[in-house]
């Protein structure tokens, strides 16, 4: 064991007054005092999984065209994203929602799950962009023609209005036809991509494509947000502190116009404090260097 001797602690004068990098910061399960002393906060983007509930039963009903056509049969929860009338629905209702209860930012992403509407209106909407990873054609250009007939209605009145949409599943790959609305801050949320290795090493299945995602959604929007997660999906019990993972992982976020830091995060502060603690650091000041925010932490704890 080495244990660091500091005799003496003393602080130099200084005048100094700084900004955060970015519009947000934080990780889940953190006490008051951690995210005081640590620089969480901002503004939070809304980008859960919410679009489908704001359509009620009723309203499908009345408009069964709405209606995602899954299996041959239209679908009690999954909606046709091709619709203008859908559109222009969701926009009307996220209006009125901002009218009753102003909120920054309101969330455009689609219910978990991976099952999406087969209609041939669907379909067209397609970019033919082939998505290895889900060994399937990505439908991001459909959900971006959604997104922003939505985006347009709302910005018209509430320029401000952040409007989250998940990168996520078989729409984790930038639109190859559609551009992205000022209005909306794509939440890129790689869930079914490495959680060890480094997306710098293409010896792992799907670094090259994560690496072309953010790059691609940083390139196109206006600001994206980081969705990283923090732990191991398949077993996550297991210690995995992601030194070197998120080391290398979250500059390269920074440097393609992430402005949101929000990663799903358990409550292993036993094996993954340093992890967290340097990405918090750097969503403050992404000029940081990660080995430099590590050597801090080992030294001075």
């Amino acid at each position: 064991e080495v244990i660091p001797s500091m005799p003496t602690i003393s602080l130099k004068e200084i005048d100094f007054a700084g900004a955060p990098g970015t519009v947000y910061r934080g990780v889940w399960y953190a006490d008051d005092d951690y995210k005081r002393r640590n620089r969480h906060g901002g503004l939070l983007l809304s980008a859960g999984h919410a679009l489908e509930m704001y359509v009620s039963k009723e309203d499908r009903d009345k408009r069964p065209e709405w209606k995602g056509i899954i299996g041959g049969k239209p679908h009690a929860h999954r909606l046709k994203w091709s619709s203008p009338t859908l559109a222009d629905f969701l926009g009307t209702k996220l209006l009125d929602m901002h009218a009753k209860d102003p909120q920054p930012s309101y969330s455009l992403s689609p219910d978990d799950g991976a099952d999406w509407d087969e209609s041939p209106e669907d379909k067209a909407l397609d970019a033919d962009d082939w998505d290895t990873t889900h060994q399937q054609v990505s439908i991001t250009d459909r959900l971006m023609v959604l997104g922003n007939r939505v985006a347009a209605k709302v910005s018209a009145k509430h320029p401000d209005v952040a409007l989250g949409l998940l990168a996520y599943v078989q729409y984790t790959r930038p639109p190859v036809r559609e551009k992205v609305h000022p209005s909306i801050v794509p939440q890129i949320a790689p869930i079914a991509y490495c959680r060890s290795h480094p997306m710098t090493d293409d010896r792992v299945p799907g670094a090259k494509d994560l690496r072309y995602m953010i790059e691609g959604w940083g390139k196109k929007a206006k600001a994206t947000s980081m969705y990283y997660y923090a732990f191991n999906l398949a077993e996550t019990t297991s210690p995995q502190p992601f030194l070197a993972k998120w080391g290398t992982d979250v500059p390269i976020a920074f440097k393609n116009n992430c402005k949101y830091w929000q990663p799903e995060t358990l409550s292993t502060f036993e094996t993954n404090m340093q992890t967290l603690y340097m990405g918090c650091r750097l969503a403050w000041d992404p000029k940081l260097k990660p080995e430099d925010v590590y050597a801090e932490i080992h030294a001075k704890f």
